[in-house]
């Protein structure tokens, strides 16, 4: 995936689950990121845990994204480009398909 594909993906996931004021929190970082050299297009992908950790750090949400399984610990994102339950080895959605939060 490319760089830009990356960002897309995971802004998408941002809003779905968080809102349109996260995104705007999450784009604004995301820039930071990259023009201080902290992400790299042929490793886009570090910019996903750069933002996580962004949100959680921020206490924009601490459990961002929050597993759908349980609950009450995030997904971590990685092989195959998607978002993993680490408690149960479970893929949950692919990036930019977090589903809308229900609470």
């Amino acid at each position: 995936m490319t760089y830009e594909e990356v960002v897309e993906l995971l802004l998408r996931d941002v809003e779905t689950t968080l809102g349109a004021s996260a995104v705007q929190e999450a784009s604004a970082f995301a820039r930071l990121e990259r023009r201080l050299g902290n992400v790299r297009d042929d490793h886009a992908e570090a910019l996903v845990d750069s933002v996580q950790t962004y949100i959680h750090d921020c206490f924009i949400d601490p459990t961002w994204p929050a597993c759908p399984l349980h609950g009450h610990h995030p997904l971590w994102f990685g092989r195959d480009n998607a978002w993993w339950c680490a408690a149960d080895d479970v893929k949950v959605a692919a990036l930019g398909s977090l589903p809308a939060s229900t609470e």
